[in-house]
C-alpha cells in the first residue's frame, strides 16, 4: 500500500519537473525567434549595403565617362581612337554597373490599368 504522503510528492515532484522542462523548451524557442530576427536584419542589412556599393560603383563609372568624353572633345588629338576606346570601355563598364543594380533593387509593381 502506498504511503498517503507518497502521492502528493510524486504529483509535486512531476510538476516542478514538467514546468523545468517547459521553461527550458520555451526559453530555446525565444533564442531561436531572436536568432532569426537578428538574423533577418544582418541579411537586409548586407542587401542594402550592396545596393548602395553598386550604386556607387554605377555613378563612378558615368563620372569617369563623361570626364573623358569631355576630354576628348577639347580639341583634335592625334590618338582620337585611343580617346574614343577608353569611352568605350567606360561605357562599357556603366553598363555592367547598371545590371548589378538592376540586380540587387527590388522590382516596382507595374499599376494595372482598368
Amino acid at each position: 500500500m502506498l504511503e498517503p504522503y507518497l502521492i502528493p510528492t510524486v504529483i509535486s515532484t512531476a510538476g516542478t519537473l514538467l514546468g523545468a522542462l517547459g521553461g527550458i523548451v520555451l526559453s530555446n524557442w525565444v533564442n531561436a525567434r531572436q536568432e532569426e530576427r537578428r538574423a533577418a536584419r544582418q541579411r537586409a542589412d548586407e542587401q542594402v549595403q550592396a545596393r548602395r556599393t553598386a550604386c556607387a560603383d554605377l555613378l563612378g563609372a558615368a563620372a569617369q565617362l563623361r570626364v573623358q568624353i569631355q576630354i576628348a572633345g577639347m580639341r583634335q588629338w592625334a590618338d582620337m581612337n585611343i580617346k574614343l576606346g577608353e569611352a568605350q570601355d567606360y561605357a562599357t563598364s556603366i553598363g555592367l554597373c547598371a545590371s548589378r543594380v538592376a540586380l540587387l533593387v527590388p522590382a516596382v509593381p507595374q499599376p494595372t490599368g482598368s
